[in-house]
């Protein structure tokens, strides 16, 4: 069951990265999901998407102490 909930929410969460940045980035740019997972797999985004997920997707540093 790890694999499948590990897919599920690898899913989810790529699905939530599209909607956000198809409705962000300008309309030239938008992507289909099926194009947005296999250029993201490839590591090879439009430099809009670049830009877009290096802006809005942060993540918290680990705190020193």
């Amino acid at each position: 069951y790890g694999q499948l909930y590990t897919a599920l929410i690898v899913y989810v969460l790529l699905k939530y990265v599209f909607d956000q940045g198809n409705a962000t980035v300008h309309w030239s740019a938008r992507l289909t999901f099926a194009d947005f997972d296999r250029l993201f797999s490839l590591q090879t985004l439009p430099l809009e998407w670049v830009i877009y997920v290096a802006n809005h997707l942060m993540f918290p540093l680990p705190s020193s102490g």
